[in-house]
């Protein structure tokens, strides 16, 4: 059975999509704060074997846990469902079929309350 991972191209297809997804979000005034201080190389390429491991590809992520990575981040629901709207967006522009898309958001909903801290009264850092 082919992975998601195989299915859209592995990890330079799946990099790409994630330089997509940050690129997007720092353009939104509402996201842009949380942001403020991180080293973008180091998230894409940690988001980026975060992201095909979740869809099947080589367990190569080492990272913190959900909840540990977003500790202290004060993110509100209002700035988690932003987010997973932008990745749906970039997943569509990027081939996802309808199907897939499902299954992956539903991955990200499944992860909400290990990143959401706060009742969405939240102002980003």
């Amino acid at each position: 059975m082919t992975t998601l991972f195989e299915k859209y191209g592995g990890f330079e297809t799946i990099k790409n999509i994630v330089i997509d997804f940050y690129r997007e979000i720092l353009s939104r005034d509402s996201l842009a704060p949380y942001f403020v201080n991180v080293n973008l190389d180091k998230l894409i390429d940690h988001q980026t074997r975060f992201l095909s491991h979740l869809l099947g590809g080589p367990s190569t992520y080492q990272g913190k846990t959900l909840e540990s990575a977003h500790l202290g981040l004060h993110i509100s629901g209002a700035a988690f469902d932003e987010v997973a709207s932008i990745l749906c967006l970039v997943l569509e522009d990027a081939g996802v079929s309808e199907e897939d898309l499902k299954t992956i958001l539903g991955v990200v909903s499944d992860a909400r309350s290990a990143i959401v801290q706060d009742n969405g009264n939240a102002i980003p850092l």
